[in-house]
C-alpha cells in the first residue's frame, strides 16, 4: 500500500504508533481517475522559507 491512499480506522493508540484497521482502498474510492498522490502532494504543501512543512487546514 505504499503511495496508495487509504481510508483506516484508528483502533489502538500507542505511544508513537498508531494501530488501524483498511475501510476503503483508493481503487474502491475509485481514485486516481484524474490525480495520482504526487499530484495532490505537490498541490497542496506548503513550506516555510528554511522548507519546513506547514498544516494548513
Amino acid at each position: 500500500m505504499i503511495g496508495k491512499f487509504v481510508d483506516v480506522e484508528i483502533v489502538d493508540i500507542r505511544p508513537n504508533s498508531l494501530r488501524g484497521v483498511v475501510v476503503k482502498t483508493e481503487d474502491q474510492m475509485g481514485l486516481r481517475i484524474n490525480e495520482s498522490p504526487a499530484s495532490v502532494i505537490a498541490r497542496t504543501r506548503k513550506e516555510n522559507d528554511i522548507g519546513v512543512g506547514l498544516y494548513q487546514p
